[in-house]
């Protein structure tokens, strides 16, 4: 499986390393992004958080909603463990999590 960008057109800009490390996790799982990108807007690289975590979602894509969250705003939500959760995850959701990482980490992978 490929990972396929937004039906949005792209900024004409550089994305940061933040932006491109979250869309990384979001496109791992097409469901996932379906559900998250109306709350994105890649122009401003801005996430509506408020409207994403209203969305009913399985552990799995919760897991991947708290750490995308983790590496957007360097903290954690306090109602969740993304650790834990991610246990709930597919294997392509679980790497794709652990590449953002490293990617907003400055790791080489």
């Amino acid at each position: 499986m490929t990972n396929t960008a937004p039906t949005q057109a792209l900024p004409q800009r550089k994305l940061s390393i933040q932006m491109c490390a979250l869309l990384l996790i979001f496109t791992a799982d097409p469901r996932l992004m379906k559900s998250v990108e109306p709350f994105i807007d890649l122009k401003n690289e801005a996430y509506d958080w408020e409207q994403i975590r209203k969305i009913p979602m399985g552990s799995g894509h919760l897991a991947a909603v708290s750490l995308a969250f983790g590496i957007w705003t360097d903290r954690v939500l306090e109602d969740s463990n993304p650790f834990e959760l991610a246990l709930n995850m597919d294997r392509p959701l679980q790497r794709a999590c652990l590449q953002a990482l490293s990617l907003r980490w400055g790791l080489k992978a």
